[in-house]
């Protein structure tokens, strides 16, 4: 607890500071500073348990230093982070900090703690954006959400016409590791490349790894994305691992559908898979019926909206084998949001796992709010 007090008090000094140290002409706050963030609050029923989760309390704080530098961090308390009461699962850590140096039409620098590029929902993570409380299975075992990694490079945005829009990320960085923090092997066919994330400590080896990725929107309501990933992730600095990913946004009146692949390539040994791959594709509706209008669900409200939803995903965290330690999940759900910020979600995951015996459907309930 007493870390905790003593980072908020270090990043309300630094807000404080950013304001009375701000440049000249910057007479509003807001343009200055900002803090913001976001908690969620779970109840998770499955085979084994019944319980409350308090998941995630997130600070987010930036300051726009000047009219091209813009400076932006956000810290994660998982499950009341209590670190040090040495029973607890809590968590303190830094998911980004990082400096935007613009350099001209819409091309910046961007260098510090970053959350990768790769796909959309490891970008789009906070849970008061995402419609389910899980996240597909694809982002636990493939692409490792919430992924950051400490790095630099650049971004930018490119409109050719009125209509088409592409943007674009490339970072050199640190990279995926080898081993876990006890010395144990990081990559598996059990848990395909989670632990792999990486410390900002130091690199693990003498090489860079690099990341990317592509955005093209030819019209309105449609995104189509492929990123990309490599670099050597061993101790020695022998082995390399690679991976592609394509992704799609589509948006036409109240229904959407967002959909993910990605395939993972390494180097092969005597105990890691040489090659993984994953999908999900999640269908979504909004909507708010009219004889609602009348009721609390809208008195006072100027949008609210119900929003009701359908995912499918699997994972193959070893190519060369058939059936072994795949999996395949499936999520059916509804929310309901008072304002686009604050949302209250339901949802059934069914759970498909083959030769291992966690077949565990869950029932979810959450909260989730945006500030």
């Amino acid at each position: 607890m007493r870390k905790i007090r003593s980072l908020l008090l270090v990043m309300g000094i630094l807000i404080i500071g950013s304001i009375s140290h701000g440049e000249e002409g910057m007479s509003s706050l807001a343009r200055i500073a900002n803090v913001g963030g976001y908690f969620d609050t779970e109840w998770v029923i499955d085979n084994g348990s019944n319980t409350f989760k308090a998941h995630r309390f997130i600070l987010h704080a930036s300051s726009q230093l000047h009219d091209r530098l813009f400076f932006n961090s956000e810290v994660e308390f998982e499950y009341g982070a209590l670190v040090n009461a040495g029973e607890d699962n809590g968590e303190i850590k830094i998911e980004q900090a990082w400096l935007d140096y613009e350099l001209g039409g819409d091309f910046y620098f961007r260098g510090g703690i970053m959350v990768m590029p790769f796909g959309h929902v490891n970008v789009y993570h906070d849970s008061d954006l995402r419609d389910t409380t899980n996240r597909p299975i694809y982002a636990k075992y493939i692409v490792p959400s919430t992924w950051v990694d400490t790095g630099f490079g650049f971004h930018g945005l490119w409109e050719p016409n009125d209509v088409w829009v592409l943007s674009y990320e490339a970072y050199v960085l640190n990279g995926l590791v080898e081993k876990k923090s006890d010395g144990s092997t990081a990559i598996s066919s059990s848990k395909g490349i989670r632990d792999t994330r990486p410390n900002f400590k130091a690199d693990n080896n003498e090489n860079m790894a690099y990341v990317g990725h592509l955005d093209i929107s030819p019209c309105l309501g449609l995104n189509i994305g492929t990123s990309f990933y490599s670099g050597v992730y061993d101790d020695l600095n022998t082995q390399n691992l690679s991976m592609l990913g394509f992704d799609l946004f589509w948006k036409k009146g109240p229904g959407e559908i967002l959909a993910e692949w990605a395939s993972i390539s390494l180097d092969q040994t005597s105990t890691e898979p040489a090659a993984m791959n994953g999908y999900y594709i999640e269908g979504r509706y909004h909507f708010f019926p009219q004889f609602l209008k009348n009721t609390f669900l809208a008195d006072g409200l100027d949008n609210p909206v119900f929003t009701i939803f359908a995912r499918a995903g699997a994972v193959d965290m070893d190519t060369s084998t058939t059936g072994t330690n795949d999996r395949k999940q499936y999520t059916f759900g509804f929310n309901y949001r008072p304002i686009e910020t604050v949302v209250f979600k339901a949802e059934y995951e069914i759970n498909d796992t083959e030769t291992i015996s966690d077949n565990d459907n869950v029932f979810i309930a959450s909260i989730a709010v945006g500030f």
